[in-house]
């Protein structure tokens, strides 16, 4: 497959199958290749951008791969507010939080966002973009990994509020998740997290999170997926 894909656009379908009955999802998303490294044993490592999402309306064929008949999946037209540019924000915002968090780390001090993430966060110029803003919540839900049916339905719905809503409740459940864990450990205090919080919602700088435009090799940043599926 990845031999036909390099002949055309280097753009391929990737959808969830259930582990227990072999079913396929109905929504799945259309990637496409940002840059790939052939292996000594010959595999290749690829990093994927999401381009659109997509519904599966025939199976065409199943051998030596899947082929299907598609539609590509927009999100509603939400009304003409400010409200979707405030609830991106906190996001974001609770995004630079964890992360400074998990930084403190020594074994995570490079953590950084995707490319996809860095690409589509809001700024003062592009914060009531839709398009962009739609890519935004796509790219971090793929970013942070939420478990197999968690993914899918943030995926499937086609309200760009409600996904929002069910990523800033994630990134609050996480992002006070690991600061407590953090203190308990003794590596920050609590006045050292509110510090960390009140920086993250109240400044608008962000390089530090950043991945660098071209992806270092210690640093898979498109290829690095937060699991997050058994924090509660």
């Amino acid at each position: 497959m990845m031999f036909d894909v390099a002949q055309k656009d280097d753009c391929f379908g990737y959808i969830q199958v259930d582990e227990r009955s072999g079913q396929i999802a109905s929504v799945g998303t259309l990637c496409k290749i940002s840059s790939r490294d052939l292996l000594e044993d010959g595999r290749q490592l690829i990093a994927l951008d999401g381009v659109e999402r997509f519904r599966v309306r025939k199976i065409l064929t199943t051998l030596p791969y899947m082929l299907a008949e598609v539609e590509i999946i927009q999100d509603d037209t939400p009304a003409e507010t400010d409200d979707t540019a405030t609830l991106e924000k906190s996001v974001y915002n609770l995004l630079k939080f964890y992360i400074r968090l998990m930084k403190t780390y020594r074994q995570s001090k490079n953590v950084v966002v995707s490319q996809g993430v860095k690409r589509n966060r809001p700024t003062l110029i592009n914060r009531n973009d839709k398009q962009r803003q739609s890519k935004f919540s796509l790219s971090l839900g793929n970013m942070i990994q939420m478990g197999g049916k968690e993914s899918q339905l943030l995926l499937q719905t086609t309200s760009l509020t409600q996904r929002l809503q069910s990523l800033k409740l994630v990134m609050s459940n996480v992002a006070e998740y690991a600061a407590q864990g953090l203190i308990e450990e003794k590596l920050i205090t609590a006045e050292m997290r509110d510090e960390i919080r009140e920086k993250a919602y109240n400044d608008d700088y962000d390089e530090d999170i950043l991945p660098f435009e071209e992806v270092r090799e210690d640093m898979d940043t498109d290829k690095d997926e937060w699991d997050i599926s058994n924090i509660e």
